[in-house]
């Protein structure tokens, strides 16, 4: 894969509706989820809730884990294990879309969690002060560090 084809990532325009219908049902409060596409294109076709028991705050979000593990399942094996999980997404009310410290923590924990077998794993963040959405690719660089790179989106069909 190129350098710039990484710092892209491909979002279906039902999944951005998702994830703004999703920031306003639970305004002011944040939320999130899963990204669920193919890993090897970076291209985001599904997205996956909080989940009836996730746990949200004016600064903070936990999903209903056992939810979420249970719908990627079903995704993967109704795709012919073809669609899978790639990363997660939250909210930030009345702030901007960037990296916390916490963010930064669990993006670290998603790249090393071997089991879910992301070579980039993704995170989008949703600011709402200014409204806007940005992406980042968390991936090995030289001498076996990581880094997050901040990716461009493409919306499509």
């Amino acid at each position: 894969m190129n350098a710039k084809k990484e710092k892209i990532v491909w979002l279906k325009k039902s999944v951005l509706d998702m994830i703004m219908g999703e920031m306003n049902k639970w305004y002011p409060n944040e939320t999130g989820g899963v990204l669920i596409g193919y890993w090897n294109e970076n291209q985001i076709t599904q997205l996956i809730d909080g989940g009836p028991n996730a746990v949200r705050s004016k600064t903070s979000f936990a999903p209903d884990h056992k939810y979420q593990v249970d719908v990627i399942s079903q995704i993967y094996k109704l795709s012919n294990r073809t669609e899978t999980y790639l990363g997660d997404w939250h909210t930030h009310p009345d702030s901007k879309a960037y990296l916390s410290s916490t963010d930064k923590k669990t993006f670290h924990k998603i790249a090393t969690y071997k089991p879910a077998r992301l070579s980039m794993p993704l995170m989008i963040i949703v600011g709402t002060k200014p409204l806007e959405l940005k992406a980042w690719g968390h991936e090995f660089h030289r001498f076996l560090k990581r880094r997050n790179i901040e990716l461009n989106f493409i919306v499509f069909d």
